[in-house]
């Protein structure tokens, strides 16, 4: 089992109203063996614009040690909440 790590990602979008706003995601990483370099292993871009609440749930994440596996569920979950 692979050692993953969860950060938040930002990004600029341009609205429908061509205002720009900020976005929050999730990218997991994880080291790989041989080199000791940091490998994306998954991402998820425009979760939300919450950067806070989203912080927390990155914080569970990381906590918990939540498999890749799991992440669009999460994400769901957090969505729908």
């Amino acid at each position: 089992m692979m050692n993953v790590t969860y950060e938040i990602i930002s990004r600029e979008i341009l609205t429908l109203d061509s205002n720009v706003q900020m976005t929050y995601g999730i990218v997991a990483y994880a080291i790989a063996d041989e080199s000791n370099t940091a490998v994306v292993v998954a991402s998820v871009y425009e979760i939300t614009t919450d950067k806070q609440a989203l912080a927390n749930l990155v914080f569970i994440c990381n906590q918990l040690k939540l498999s890749t596996i799991h992440l669009h569920d999460v994400i769901e979950d957090f969505l729908a909440s």
